[in-house]
């Protein structure tokens, strides 16, 4: 392995790390429908650590979509967001716990 190819391949390592051990679990080409999973570790979280922060959920989906994007194009394409509008709703009556 190249020097280079084996600093990125540490790179993006320590990235999908940093982001909760963000995981492709699988890829359904029919649906088109890509399903990751992650670890909500307490320091991504707010609220006494109760409630995951909405920048670490931007990041989990701003990663599966562009690699279900790199799937859906057998990795010909990928894609670089410039922009991500994510709206996240309240629960007034949650009490936690």
């Amino acid at each position: 392995m190249s020097e280079d190819l084996e600093k990125n391949s540490s790179q993006a390592k320590r990235s999908w790390e940093s982001l909760g051990g963000f995981r492709i679990l699988s890829w359904d080409a029919t649906k088109r429908t890509l399903r990751a999973a992650f670890t909500v570790r307490r320091e991504f979280c707010h609220t006494n650590g109760t409630i995951a922060q909405g920048g670490f959920i931007t990041a989990w989906m701003d990663a599966a979509m562009a690699h279900a994007v790199m799937y859906d194009t057998d990795n010909q394409f990928s894609v670089a967001s410039l922009e991500i509008k994510v709206s996240f709703l309240g629960n007034s009556g949650w009490r936690g716990g």
